[in-house]
């Protein structure tokens, strides 16, 4: 795999939510992560410490009370057990980051200090409970404080404000609004039977929290922006659809932007992924999974690829080609490796997706597979609108 693919995909997995290996891996995460909650000179802070990796090694985020903004932590912890730790937030101008000593820890307390321009302050710290987090009726945030006390502690607390309730054919839609991160998204009402409504509304409300969390974390660094924005592709008895677009600048080099849809099967909840509806092999599609799994990349680049390049060649020719005053090659078939998918009434949606050089390039609006050409390669999941 050359290097300009692997940029791709990595660009392309950063903007995907992925959010079914998120759910997975919460209670692994917990298991492995040390939350905290207390002070930092006289502001309330909560603390999260993964665990140290095997040169000593240790990463972390933190957030104030008062803001929530994750800020992000990595250090080191020597043999004693007290860590050295500093502050990743990009500072325009600024080379110097403010920086933690802890003690190690005495039970379930650690105390130690944070120094930074010029200030040094007490940092006290004690190890949160989940037996004494607070309770909640909202899905997604009953799942975290089950699997992830800090991302719980961080969103716990945030209203959702009623927004319109619309009728999409034989659906009921109410949308929500967090107004920290303006991320607006909507629950069913009806439409689905009802035994299938509670494992929709938990997808949609985890997609939800997801995006108020990338919000946050985004945040913390001067000049930074975030904004959302969230399209209905498809709804349907097969398959529901949903574009969660964002643009952002979270400091560093450059601002960035992209379209994360969820793709859900509104008959398990699940999250679908694009060999569930779109499938050229014979047998079990390779899953990428968490240790990103060969047979998937060589089936990917392979023979979904250079397939897709061709169908579309042939379907969209002029397209295609590109405009003589833009530099899009479409023709390149790394462009349609790990393209953003999402479901359409005509067909499946595949976003090319470019270098940062070609940006310009990425999703182009034409790049619709019609449902007659997807349906002689249709997945395990055949959707029929």
């Amino acid at each position: 795999m050359n290097a300009s693919i692997r940029l791709v995909l990595q660009r392309a997995m950063l903007v995907c939510a992925l959010l079914s290996t998120w759910v997975s891996g919460l209670a692994q995460a917990q298991a492995q992560t040390q939350v905290w909650e207390g002070t930092l000179g006289k502001s309330s802070i909560v603390v999260k410490l993964d665990a140290p990796d095997d040169g000593g090694g240790i990463n972390g985020q933190y957030f104030y009370r008062k803001h929530r903004h994750g800020i992000d932590l990595a250090g080191t912890r020597a043999v004693d057990g007290s860590l050295a730790l500093e502050e990743q937030i990009y500072v325009p101008g600024e080379d110097a980051r403010s920086a933690w000593t802890l003690e190690p820890a005495n039970g379930d307390t650690v105390v130690g200090e944070w120094a930074g321009k010029g200030k040094r302050l007490p940092i006290r710290l004690r190890r949160t409970s989940n037996a004494t987090l607070p309770k909640t009726d909202d899905p997604g945030l009953a799942e975290l404080r089950a699997n992830d006390s800090y991302r719980f502690l961080q969103l716990q607390g945030l209203p959702l404000q009623a927004g319109k309730l619309e009728t999409v054919g034989d659906y009921r839609l109410q949308w929500w609004r967090e107004p920290t991160s303006d991320v607006e998204l909507f629950r069913v009402v009806s439409g689905y039977p009802a035994a299938q409504l509670p494992g929709v509304n938990l997808a949609l409300a985890r997609a939800h929290w997801k995006q108020v969390e990338s919000f946050l974390d985004c945040t913390a660094a001067p000049l930074s922006d975030h904004e959302s924005t969230t399209t209905l592709r498809y709804i349907g008895r097969d398959a529901l659809s949903v574009s969660l677009f964002v643009s952002y600048y979270c400091g560093g080099a450059h601002p960035d932007f992209g379209d994360g849809p969820l793709n859900l099967d509104p008959r398990t909840g699940r999250e679908l992924v694009l060999e569930d509806v779109l499938w050229l092999g014979k047998g079990t599609p390779p899953v990428r999974g968490d240790d990103n799994n060969q047979a998937w990349y060589d089936y990917r680049n392979d023979v979904f690829a250079p397939w897709v390049s061709a169908q579309l060649g042939k379907l969209y020719p002029k397209e295609f080609a590109g405009q003589p005053d833009e530099d899009c090659s479409y023709e390149m078939e790394d462009v349609w490796d790990f393209p953003t998918w999402y479901i359409t009434r005509k067909g499946v949606y595949l976003g090319a997706i470019f270098p940062r050089v070609g940006r310009v390039c990425d999703n182009p609006e034409w790049s619709v597979l019609p449902w007659a050409t997807v349906d002689k390669h249709h997945g395990a999941v055949r959707i029929k609108p």
